[in-house]
């Protein structure tokens, strides 16, 4: 099972490196090779990007090159833009109102910035400090139970190119064998043979009651003939886990397809909180905004979540189905002030 809470490779932008101790903002000698050396992109695309991999590694330098003008040249307007981006707003239109003046509309403006950019790689001038901080070399030494080892390793074999079933089948079969409670395991050996998982998931809740992973894990599981049950579930895995992101986002999604999204708000706000990297959080909050009936929030929301997930995403349609359901109920004329807006929902 994924780990939960871990954001995505490249989520994070590093201003300094390791191999310069104690400098902020410092232009490493590597990455200074590295963009004298590679195709510049054009900022248009960059703010098109979607962020994945590619072979010459040119989109993440360019970005990178980016956000370093940004944060020496415009960094009121940078901190407003990222402000505006912890608020739920749109990103482009949060770009055009941090940056009015490299507004895409504007004719020339992203060619003004690219020229910026071209320049400054050529010859950058910049402002970096040095700060002096004690170091924390401190750890917690506790045993790992063998089963864990073996999804760890498992874990490792699915970011590989091309995970092999019979390997993976394998080693979740030595998990079992060492931990036949492990619910990790048992879900995950259920999913590769098309079978259920939900009598081996009764039995690790009843033999680990106090590992939130069986309990969530049942709760996705369990069905709506067993809705009382999956509720419970959820709830405990919540209660046993308070930083478990994916335990809130599911207990939410529940509460707000069950017509209780007040009480779902808190909950969906602390999931978001907890992993607000992870598109499926901000899905979650769109669909509990719109049950309350905030539409303009909701559509924000809604889109910011399109603009996230990955395009391989199972759930990428629903998040889209749900958007031009959004626009077009939102478009149309008030409703009662009683009424909310229904949303699609999928099984998760």
């Amino acid at each position: 099972m994924p780990q939960d809470n871990e954001p995505a490779t490249g989520s994070h932008m590093v201003r300094g490196a390791h191999t310069w101790p104690g400098s902020v903002g410092i232009l490493p000698r590597s990455r200074s090779f590295w963009l004298g050396n590679t195709d510049q992109i054009a900022v248009e695309k960059l703010l098109a990007w979607n962020g994945g991999h590619d072979s010459s590694g040119s989109h993440h330098l360019s970005s990178w090159l980016l956000y370093h003008w940004l944060w020496n040249n415009r960094s009121k307007a940078l901190t407003d833009f990222q402000q505006r981006l912890s608020n739920g707003d749109d990103p482009v239109g949060a770009w055009r109102a941090a940056f009015s003046e490299f507004d895409p509309a504007k004719p020339n403006a992203l060619a003004k910035l690219d020229q910026h950019l071209a320049d400054y790689r050529k010859a950058a001038r910049y402002a970096f400090y040095r700060v002096k901080a004690e170091g924390d070399a401190s750890f917690t030494d506790a045993p790992i139970p063998s089963a864990d080892v073996h999804l760890l390793l498992i874990d490792a074999r699915l970011s590989w190119p091309k995970a092999a079933t019979p390997q993976l089948r394998a080693e979740l079969d030595e998990a079992l064998q060492e931990d036949p409670a492990q619910p990790s395991a048992i879900a995950m050996r259920s999913q590769l043979d098309a079978s259920s998982s939900l009598p081996g998931l009764r039995k690790a809740v009843a033999a680990r009651p106090a590992d939130w992973r069986g309990w969530w894990l049942l709760g996705a599981t369990l069905t709506e003939a067993a809705k009382d049950e999956k509720e419970a579930a959820l709830r405990k895995a919540v209660q046993l886990n308070a930083d478990s992101a994916v335990a809130h986002n599911d207990l939410a999604w529940y509460l707000a397809a069950h017509g209780r999204a007040k009480e779902a708000l808190r909950i969906a706000n602390r999931a978001l909180d907890l992993a607000p990297w992870d598109p499926h959080m901000t899905d979650t909050l769109a669909t509990v905004a719109a049950e309350l009936g905030k539409c303009s929030e909701a559509l924000i929301l809604q889109r910011r979540a399109v603009a996230m997930v990955p395009p391989d995403d199972p759930k990428e349609q629903d998040f889209r189905d749900r958007l031009e359901t959004l626009e077009r109920r939102c478009s149309a004329p008030s409703a009662p002030a009683a009424a909310t807006i229904a949303p699609v929902t999928p099984q998760r």
